[in-house]
């Protein structure tokens, strides 16, 4: 059972939701490639919802390359959806950023001591952390492979 909740008066509809909390999933490995999802009446069941909503979650999966429908066999994580993960965790990652600077900022604190915070923080986490070191990140890798 896929640990989806969804929330009524959240203003998204709900095949959004589904949609979002799928990919949320792939991202994080949860759901890997060649995973096979509900189908969609028993996620319906489970969600108490109707057929064609879970359809609709569906169908944006397929369309956006994350899943694939198989005749007869099932909905399947493709495996290009690790690539679509990447991207995913970098959204989710930079709205939680967002979110801890808005509110650090409305506490009046400074962005150079967000800054110097986030980068304690970090090592204090995982000590071999180097100051030195940029953030690795898709475009890195873009400009690291163009250097070589």
């Amino acid at each position: 059972m896929l640990p989806l909740r969804i929330d009524p008066h959240s203003g998204m509809p709900v095949y959004r939701q589904i949609r979002d909390q799928m990919t949320h999933l792939m991202a994080s490995g949860t759901l890997r490639p060649g995973d096979r999802l509900p189908s969609i009446r028993e996620l319906a069941g489970q969600l108490t919802l109707n057929p064609a909503t879970v359809a609709k979650a569906y169908a944006e999966l397929e369309n956006e390359g994350a899943v694939v429908s198989e005749r007869g066999k099932g909905v399947f994580v493709r495996e290009t959806a690790s690539r679509h993960g990447a991207r995913e965790r970098e959204t989710i990652l930079r709205h939680m950023l967002r979110q801890v600077w808005v509110e650090a900022l409305q506490m009046k604190a400074s962005p150079e001591n967000l800054r110097n915070w986030f980068e304690e923080e970090g090592l204090n986490i995982n000590p071999t952390l180097s100051r030195a070191e940029p953030p690795h990140t898709e475009e890195n890798n873009a400009n690291d492979e163009t250097r070589n």
